[in-house]
């Protein structure tokens, strides 16, 4: 059983996109200082839901990592609906 990584990489983009996403606001809200500061935290998190969602848009059916992880029109429809959401 083989794979293509980076087609498997693909078809998990949305979920790749929010967890480098939370750890890269994670850390860097970790050095915020002042009211302002937090608002525009509020901002690039929803920046990264729009981009996570924007991903999930363009996605092809499909299988990845030898059928772990499989993509249908369903799936579509659930994993935008939890970005959204």
């Amino acid at each position: 059983m083989t794979f293509d990584l980076l087609q498997s990489l693909h078809l998990i983009l949305p979920e790749l996109i929010l967890a480098v996403g939370a750890l890269v606001l994670l850390l860097v809200g970790a050095f915020l200082k002042g009211p302002h500061a937090w608002n525009s935290m509020g901002y690039a998190c929803l920046g990264v839901f729009v981009m996570a969602f924007v991903a999930s848009l363009g996605l092809q059916p499909g299988e990845a990592f030898g059928g772990q992880v499989v993509n249908r029109p369903v799936t579509d429809f659930l994993r935008s609906f939890i970005i959204i959401f």
